[in-house]
């Protein structure tokens, strides 16, 4: 899966839920510096730490971190926002 989209939902559900890099992280159990690489796709974490992510924001960790389905609709040029409530992105809905 490219890490860009997994670096996507997790920015926009910190967002969606009001917390900062550093607010996410330390409920993470990560360090500020992980969270920032996280979200800019410039690492891939480990399983551990997506549980803990996705803990943190509230969600489950198949919703944080999907599966193929959701990179056929991104391969489509459509982006899967299952994170959020409503399957929307803070911009708005995509269908």
């Amino acid at each position: 899966m490219p890490i860009e989209l997994w670096a996507s939902f997790v920015r926009y559900a910190r967002r969606y839920r009001g917390l900062s890099q550093l607010a996410l992280a330390l409920a993470a159990d990560a360090s500020q510096q992980t969270s920032s690489k996280v979200e800019a796709g410039s690492i891939c974490p480990h399983d551990r730490l997506k549980v803990r992510l996705a803990e943190a924001l509230d969600v489950r960790t198949a919703d944080l971190f999907p599966w193929p389905s959701q990179l056929v609709w991104a391969a489509a040029g459509e982006v899967a926002w299952p994170v959020l409530p409503g399957g929307r992105s803070p911009e708005g809905p995509h269908v």
